[in-house]
């Protein structure tokens, strides 16, 4: 069996066998109002599962696309850096070491030191569990792998602040 173009010299229709494909003309793409942006495939993958993940345990809408997933993602992440950016004058992180985090505070002209004691954040200049210092070691992503390692309430604090 031979498969040929159709006969009719139509450019927009293409036979296989046995299956025929309408070629569409290719649209404006984005549409009005949205860009494209590109990004590496294991990124993409990453965010696809956690879409899927979230999707699966209903955690989103039933209408939510995966871009307006990573539009709310990023978003997320926008208003997150302009707090962050906004503190950073004052705060910034000068190492993470096993169990504690430095932390250079410019307002005060001070250092602090953050640990991890009895499973949560402590404070070693403020001697608190809940001050600016604490704050800003939650906004570092490095902090909850040490969290992870040393479990405890640092963890659940952490979870009930996500959500």
């Amino acid at each position: 069996m031979t498969c040929e173009r159709d006969g009719r010299g139509s450019k927009n229709l293409i036979k296989f066998c046995p299956l025929t494909v309408h070629v569409l003309k290719r649209s404006k793409m984005p549409k009005p109002g949205f860009k494209t942006i590109t990004v590496k495939e294991h990124i993409f993958s990453k965010y696809y599962e956690i879409y899927k993940k979230a999707k699966k345990e209903r955690r989103l809408k039933d209408n939510t696309s995966f871009s307006g997933f990573v539009t709310g993602m990023m978003q997320e992440t926008m208003a997150k850096y302009e707090v962050f950016a906004r503190q950073a004058p004052f705060l910034e992180k000068i190492a993470i070491e096993q169990e504690r985090v430095i932390i250079k505070d410019n307002k005060r002209d001070r250092i602090a030191e953050v640990m991890v004691r009895n499973g949560e954040l402590q404070c070693l200049l403020d001697d608190k569990t809940d001050c600016i210092h604490i704050g800003f070691v939650y906004s570092l992503p490095e902090i909850y792998m040490v969290l992870k390692k040393k479990g405890g309430r640092a963890i659940a604090k952490t979870k009930k602040m996500q959500t």
